[in-house]
């Protein structure tokens, strides 16, 4: 299977977001989706099972990388942060005006 994608050249005013790497990542990636089994691009967030989390291919690539960074390592901080025995309640949300008078009704939008 061949394929091809083109893009203009960004003008000189524009950042460029990764350019030739972002593209080669993005490939990369397409081309696992390609590869690999449907019932292998998943993620078990079940944290009983943590040898079960990514399967074994998928986790070997760069877009398993990715999704092991922005999806499995964000819940598991969550996780261990929510369920610490050390962890203190959180205090209740200010009003941005400060404290509201007993009795007082708030209109504020």
């Amino acid at each position: 299977m061949q394929y091809a994608f083109r893009t203009d050249a960004s003008p000189a005013d524009h950042a460029s977001f990764g350019g030739r790497h972002a593209a080669q990542l993005a490939s990369d990636s397409f081309l696992v989706w390609l590869k690999l089994p449907p019932s292998a691009l998943s993620l078990n967030l079940n944290p009983d099972e943590p040898d079960r989390i990514i399967h074994k291919q998928f986790g070997r690539t760069d877009a398993g990388r990715v999704l092991l960074e922005t999806v499995v390592l964000p819940a598991s901080r969550r996780y261990v942060r929510l369920t610490s025995p050390h962890r203190q309640p959180a205090p209740p949300p200010a009003h941005p005006a400060g404290p509201i008078p007993a009795g007082h009704v708030d209109r504020s939008p």
